[in-house]
């Protein structure tokens, strides 16, 4: 799971509503910052960019936003992969349709190069937040 949130930190009790609002703002126009910045290219299915959603909850005097996907390949998406080395655990090979070569193949491993990072979350709120007079610290 990839999910980004933030936290305006406390607020006054007659000053929750106003709080909200702003949260609730900033919150969807980082939503959809994340998805025009999402990857897709050309074996891209839409898919992470659709799963994008925002939510907002009020937790004590902090308001919470948060923006981020549930698919399981979006943090690998968003922070990257390292190359390794793929081998099967239940089966004396893989078997699997390779795009490149065009055809159906069965192989003992496979040396993945690993992935850049496309840190789309992080950088629509790098974009956003400021916007709306939120501070950014990114946590690693």
């Amino acid at each position: 799971m990839a999910r980004l949130q933030f936290k305006p930190g406390a607020v006054q009790a007659f000053a929750t509503t106003q709080a909200r609002k702003e949260v609730r703002s900033c919150t969807a126009a980082v939503n959809r910052r994340a998805r025009r910045n999402a990857p897709g290219g050309s074996y891209s299915t839409g898919r992470l960019k659709a799963s994008i959603n925002w939510s907002m909850r009020t937790v004590g005097w902090s308001v919470v936003g948060e923006s981020g996907s549930e698919l399981i390949y979006a943090r690998s998406v968003h922070e990257g992969q390292p190359a390794r080395v793929i081998t099967p655990k239940r089966a004396p090979y893989l078997d699997f349709y390779w795009r490149k070569v065009g055809r159906r193949v069965q192989l003992g491993r496979v040396n993945h190069p690993g992935t850049a990072p496309q840190p789309y979350l992080a950088q629509a709120l790098l974009t956003e937040a400021p916007k709306y007079g939120f501070k950014v610290i990114i946590y690693r």
